[in-house]
């Protein structure tokens, strides 16, 4: 099933349909169980036993990078996913991918299509120099205050708690310590229920040279705020968790991974999807590379005991030694112009360019992310009509 030749294009004219073949034949017995009255098992038995066939299985998850304007990409790919019923309700962002799967996240379906509809209610300035003053005195050269109002525009004074009981779709926002030895934290409703989103959206965003690092708040049973965990302070997520592949899978169940790509780092090393042997050997050699530089970091690491230069070379380990792929990965053609608006507002003509340029990169993964995760989505339907009273 997840064999990528099974997707590729054809010249030969035959048919690929033994995937969808077997799936439907999966679906159709799923089907049978579910409605067939079968002595000794009532319905309570049947619905523990796709309960527990859906929790062996596992469940896919839509991961948004990091990438500054270009990961407006996203919106692009989620609503392509969306037009498919096909987008998954948990949902990882980092960086600017977090303010994309923050908006997603906090919106019912109504408001997304809204959204959609007309994207001139989408906030578009979160770039702005800071003052020269705070410039020196925070060390940063953006306005953290421009940030913070274009993230609480566009995604509200929700906590993660309080954004999937409303629209029962999981956000998780990644964030990086700021302080030596500590690992990165994937925030959401199971994590930190009560920190206000906004506050980890915008400390994801928080690139250190650009944006001081950003300390969080929660809502307290009073509806008053209050610092959350008040001695750390938190930046960009896609720093040391990008892609959190295994805090994913240890804290959601989930073991497939949709990914949208947009890292400006990350981006002009991949070849989309090609398996000629020159884009294999690029590849591996790639791969051999970046494996030894991640290796002679981690051994300088050890050695070095400055505070001064020993973060920026766990920053550095951490980005060598990501992995920035999944299961499915959705890679946008990015325009060479674009790497001179990486870190601009977008116009609004920008802005749909964007939508559409996610759209295109996610159509011709449609068929992939439909098939591998149809029995997921079959046996989570099954499980909620069996679930229903009577």
């Amino acid at each position: 099933m997840t064999a990528p030749h099974l997707y590729a294009h054809t010249h030969t004219g035959e048919t690929k349909h033994v995937v969808t073949d077997w799936i439907d034949a999966c679906v159709r017995a799923m089907h049978t169980l579910r409605d067939t009255e079968i002595p000794g098992l009532d319905r309570a038995a049947k619905l523990r036993r796709f309960q527990r066939a859906y929790d062996n299985l596992g469940q896919t998850a839509l991961m948004l990078s990091g990438g500054g304007a270009w990961g407006l990409y996203h919106l692009g790919v989620v609503r392509a996913l969306r037009d498919q019923a096909l987008l998954p309700s948990v949902i990882c962002g980092s960086s600017m991918g977090a303010i994309i799967a923050s908006g997603v996240c906090v919106r019912r379906d109504a408001d997304l299509d809204a959204m959609y509809e007309d994207p001139q209610t989408i906030h578009r300035v979160a770039v702005r120099l800071s003052s020269p003053v705070r410039a020196v005195r925070d060390r940063a050269a953006l306005s953290i205050d421009q940030l913070r109002e274009h993230v609480e525009t566009n995604v509200g004074g929700d906590t993660f708690r309080e954004a999937f009981e409303r629209t029962g779709r999981v956000l998780n926002v990644s964030v990086s310590p700021t302080r030596a030895r500590q690992k990165p934290r994937v925030l959401s409703h199971l994590t930190a229920p009560d920190v206000l989103v906004a506050d980890a959206t915008v400390a994801s965003c928080a690139i250190p040279g650009l944006f001081p690092p950003v300390a969080l708040r929660q809502r307290l049973p009073s509806g008053q705020t209050a610092p959350y965990a008040e001695t750390e302070r938190w930046v960009d997520g896609s720093l040391r968790g990008d892609l959190p592949l295994r805090q994913m899978g240890r804290v959601h169940n989930v073991n497939h991974f949709v990914v949208s790509q947009a890292n400006p780092f990350v981006l002009p090393f991949v070849a989309r999807h090609k398996q000629d042997p020159a884009t294999r050997a690029a590849r591996f050699v790639g791969s051999l590379a970046r494996a030894q530089t991640a290796a002679v970091l981690d051994e300088a690491r050890r050695h070095v005991v400055s505070d001064r230069v020993r973060p920026w070379l766990d920053a550095a380990h951490a980005l060598t030694a990501q992995h920035y792929g999944g299961d499915i990965d959705i890679h946008p053609r990015v325009p060479p112009a674009q790497y001179l608006r990486v870190m601009s507002n977008p116009s609004m003509a920008q802005l749909e360019d964007y939508i559409l340029g996610g759209e295109r990169a996610t159509w011709p993964r449609l068929a992939a992310i439909r098939d591998q995760t149809r029995i997921t989505r079959e046996l989570a339907d099954i499980v909620r009509e069996l679930a229903k009273p009577g």
